[in-house]
């Protein structure tokens, strides 16, 4: 990373927050990049015969059950410092 990028960052107190997205647990939508699926939390869906589902999310929401992916961590290159709780 260019150091005047980084040090523009630094002064704005950048961050990276930890959301779905970059978690282990997140699977990517292939028909929306915005959304996926939770694989570790799932729930009984009413509407459908299915009595538990995978539990559909957006990539920059978060919970406390968040695990780092390493690859997705490497996917972030100079903006990975930036990651809030690293």
């Amino acid at each position: 990373m260019d150091d005047n990028k980084k040090k523009v960052l630094q002064e704005i107190k950048y961050e990276v927050h930890k959301c779905c997205g970059l978690c282990a647990n997140f699977m990517r939508s292939h028909q929306n990049g915005m959304f996926g699926t939770c694989i570790k939390n799932g729930y009984e869906h009413l509407k459908h015969n299915e009595s538990q589902r995978e539990l559909s999310v957006t990539i920059y929401g978060g919970c406390p059950d968040w695990e780092e992916d390493r690859i997705k961590k490497n996917l972030l290159h100079g903006f990975a410092e930036f990651q809030k709780g690293s």
